[in-house]
């Protein structure tokens, strides 16, 4: 029986890192899913509430969503072009991940669940390719 050579188990480490990490998104999506008609402001206390605040208003959340979103394409393209190495993916896919908490919290899940889906599937995408991008680019340099 043939073992993988330890220098090749190693090259896919940073695509198969961004695949978990699009199905970690995928179950965050599914939580999403399960409480978009649940009201958040029912379920706090009154004390707790008035600490918070009011949510932030869904349009201020859709223009940090989309900002988030392009500059991320940016970092990504550059990374898949260039070969270099995703930094902080699981940061970005809290990132990700936490707008679907703010649109809860403003209310307005069930309206923006798609465009946190779509941005979220897109990136995850991107961040894949640089993974991969990365790893063709390790393995390509001499040991």
């Amino acid at each position: 029986m043939r073992e993988p050579l330890p220098a090749k188990a190693g090259h896919e480490r940073c695509a198969e890192r961004t695949l978990w990490m699009f199905l970690f998104f995928m179950v965050v999506t599914l939580v999403a899913v399960s409480l978009q008609n649940f009201s958040f402001t029912a379920a706090l206390p009154e004390t707790l509430r008035s600490h918070l605040g009011d949510p932030p208003p869904p349009q201020l959340i859709s223009v940090l969503l989309s900002a988030y979103f392009v500059s991320s394409v940016a970092v990504s393209c550059h990374g898949i072009i260039y070969g270099t190495k995703p930094d902080r993916a699981w940061i970005h896919l809290a990132l990700r991940s936490v707008f679907y908490l703010l649109y809860f919290s403003a209310e307005a899940l069930p309206e923006n669940l798609l465009a946190v889906f779509v941005a979220g599937v897109i990136l995850s995408v991107l961040d894949h390719l640089r993974g991969r991008a990365y790893d063709r680019a390790r393995a390509s340099k001499p040991l």
